[in-house]
């Protein structure tokens, strides 16, 4: 997702997550549009990596299960390592990644 100061419009396909990205956590932003779509599969401990809008590359490990919960690691252009703890159906963002004249903005969903 790109995501600019300049302008005011959101794209109709991000509406499943328009709740989460008007949240004052973006509020800096004003501006949304779909970019990309991926779809991983993972088994235990298999990483794959994807090529991001801008040049960067991204990478996500399923590490397993903590109970419920499905443990992912992110890599983004080697320099962002979260783990997150994700039940299924949830969404995380991951932000921050410098795009044209704003960010790009990672949204992780468990299916």
């Amino acid at each position: 997702i790109a995501a600019t100061r300049s302008g005011d419009s959101f794209d109709a396909r991000l509406n499943p997550l328009k709740r989460q990205l008007k949240h004052p956590a973006f509020g800096a932003y004003s501006s949304f549009k779909l970019l990309k779509e991926y779809s991983v599969s993972l088994s235990p401990k298999q990483t794959k990596s994807i090529s991001l809008p801008g040049g960067s590359n991204a990478s996500l490990t399923y590490l397993g299960k903590a109970g419920s919960l499905f443990k992912v690691g992110l890599t983004v252009g080697g320099k962002i390592n979260p783990t997150q703890r994700m039940a299924k159906g949830s969404t995380v963002f991951q932000a921050g990644i410098r795009y044209k004249d704003g960010i790009l903005i990672l949204a992780i969903t468990v299916k």
